[in-house]
């Protein structure tokens, strides 16, 4: 059966954004694999759109490295010019921004964003802002699970560290994504307790009332 994860990023305004993340994943191992591959290959093609001489993809890929602050805490104190999570409330925003992975035989990976001036800075904003705060959103998520944030912040890094020294193109961005992930989860995999390590997402959405 083909696996899909949907992220969809609602900017009400340019400094409050939702964050909706669903999945058909089936157990809650799979489906935070699914969101670390997700978060890989949203960043890198983030990078990858920005270019890799340009001056935002390098601040972003420098935050992710960890070389100004650390990254474990993303507090808004510590990064107060990245936007706020808001609980989505069912509308969405002005401005959105979806990322879709499909993967099975294949992976496919699709980022679709509306209502922005691709042509304009606006857009770069908000790229790099989705990258931090779906970063911070998924840390947040999974704040009780020690093993996964390490992992999801080392797969940050590791990120920042292939925008740095691989060439990538819109050929290769996948597999460095796929590689960054699998090496990444590996601690949490080998660890024989993924089955029972995560709460799924439907259930942390509902102890938290959300």
């Amino acid at each position: 059966m083909e696996k899909v994860i949907t992220l969809e990023m609602h900017y009400h305004r340019p400094d409050a954004v939702s964050v909706v993340l669903n999945g058909n994943q089936q157990s809650p191992g799979d489906e935070a694999f699914a969101e670390m591959l997700l978060f890989c290959l949203f960043t890198l093609r983030v990078m990858l759109n920005l270019g890799r001489d340009y001056e935002n993809a390098n601040s972003l890929a420098a935050v992710l490295s960890g070389a100004f602050k650390p990254l474990r805490t993303l507090t808004d104190n510590d990064y107060p010019n990245v936007a706020k999570l808001v609980p989505y409330q069912g509308s969405p925003g002005p401005e959105t921004i979806k990322a879709i992975l499909k993967y099975g035989d294949d992976i496919v990976f699709e980022l679709e964003p509306k209502n922005f001036d691709i042509f304009g800075k606006e857009i770069e904003y908000y790229a790099i802002n989705s990258v931090l705060v779906f970063l911070k959103y998924l840390v947040g998520m999974r704040q009780d699970s020690g093993i996964y944030c390490e992992a999801i912040l080392r797969a940050a890094q590791e990120c920042s560290r292939r925008y740095y020294q691989e060439r990538l193109t819109v050929d290769n961005f996948l597999l460095n994504a796929l590689l960054v992930a699998n090496s990444c989860f590996r601690p949490i995999r080998e660890s024989q307790l993924t089955s029972g390590l995560f709460m799924s997402r439907a259930t942390k959405a509902n102890n938290n009332g959300s």
